[in-house]
């Protein structure tokens, strides 16, 4: 991969994670502040005058001991602080080293190289499918590449996916007239769909698994053209 579409890559990601070091300061600030109300609290109970106490109380009230808030006490405490404090400061200066992201559940590509680089394997697939004349290329978890094939209404025409392992990763739960088995390339492929056509694709090639739905049936004959191009 070329450094321009690297640079691209290591930007988006920053651009995504500019705000946590932010965040991190404002939530550690909020615990502070929820891990002095205490201290001031009892601090300040610590310091009334015990004939004040007595002048305010209801008849018959037994004075009891006040239980002083002990410099232990205030050490244990500030030695939580401490830990807290270290340890926000230590995330921060992770997440601002170059190349340090954290891994979002979906990210947007404008090229398949660079979901490419994200994955960490290669997927081959048409520029079109029907009658889409653009697609979307995301990303989710960092492990799986959806490619989705948008018409000129930037209504949908078909999504293809692409992760490692054996499983359906169509996430399709359609209930279909029918389901073949096709042989596409040397691989053993599932096809589902109504009326004739095919309109669900699951298959495996090598240690990893694809899906391709058709939001239009396409003819059997179609459907191996089409998967004998994505690899």
């Amino acid at each position: 991969m070329d450094n321009s579409i690297r640079n691209a890559i290591y930007e988006e990601k920053k651009s995504r994670n500019a705000f946590l070091p932010a965040q991190i300061r404002d939530y550690g600030q909020g615990l502070l502040r929820s891990l002095m109300k205490p201290i001031t609290m009892l601090k300040a109970v610590n310091e009334i005058r015990d004939d004040y106490l007595l002048e305010a109380a209801p008849k018959g009230y037994l004075p009891q001991e006040k239980k002083a808030f002990s410099w232990f006490n205030m050490r244990v405490l500030a030695g939580a602080m401490a830990v807290v404090l270290l340890a926000i400061f230590i995330g921060t200066r992770q997440m601002n080293k170059p190349g340090v992201a954290t891994v979002t559940p979906y990210a947007v590509y404008e090229t398949i190289s660079e979901a490419n680089e994200i994955t960490g394997f290669e997927l081959e697939c048409p520029k079109t499918i029907a009658d889409s004349t653009s697609r979307k290329i995301a990303v989710y978890q960092g492990t799986m590449t959806e490619v989705i094939y948008l018409a000129a209404d930037e209504s949908k025409c078909a999504t293809l996916r692409k992760a490692a392992g054996s499983e359906d990763i169509s996430g399709d739960y359609n209930a279909w007239e029918t389901e073949t088995q096709m042989t596409v390339n040397g691989n053993a492929v599932t096809a589902k769909g109504n009326n004739g056509t095919v309109s669900l694709l699951t298959w495996t090639e090598g240690k990893y698994s694809y899906s391709l739905s058709l939001e239009t049936g396409i003819a059997p004959e179609e459907a191996e053209s089409l998967i004998s191009l994505i690899h």
